[in-house]
């Protein structure tokens, strides 16, 4: 193979290819007999739990506030959300949290509604749509 890009050929058949896909059965078998498919289940509760803490103290460290606390005992609360959305909440409630004057993360510092099922009304609260 040629590369027309960068001027220089290349054996192919030594390329690993790895690709991605969420229902493998509508590809094409000749396609996915070149692969070997690893079927990842998703995570379980505890691990759930364990990813949202160390997104957490990722986020949080990222802004390298001095002083500020990596305490993630609110992760229970975000562990059903994807790691971008955790990230960004994080994000929002360390900014909360300093413009508070504070150096730690409380409760009031994330959206009501991952506190909060049911509004006064008795309607489920809407979650803002993130980017993922």
């Amino acid at each position: 193979m040629r590369d027309i890009s960068l001027l220089f050929e290349f054996d192919a058949s030594q390329v690993t290819w790895i690709a991605t896909a969420n229902n493998a059965l509508i590809l094409d078998q000749p396609l996915r007999s070149r692969f070997r498919e690893f079927h990842i289940m998703p995570p379980t509760a505890s691990e759930c739990l364990v990813l949202a803490e160390e997104v957490m103290r990722a986020a949080i460290k990222s802004v390298a506030v001095k002083g500020f606390k990596t305490d993630v005992s609110l992760r229970r609360h975000l562990a059903h959300l994807p790691a971008r959305q955790i990230s960004q909440l994080t994000l929002e409630a360390v900014a909360n949290a300093v413009a508070a004057g504070r150096k730690e993360l409380k409760l009031d510092d994330f959206p009501r509604w991952l506190f909060d099922d049911d509004d006064a009304t008795g309607e489920s609260s809407t979650t803002p749509n993130y980017l993922h």
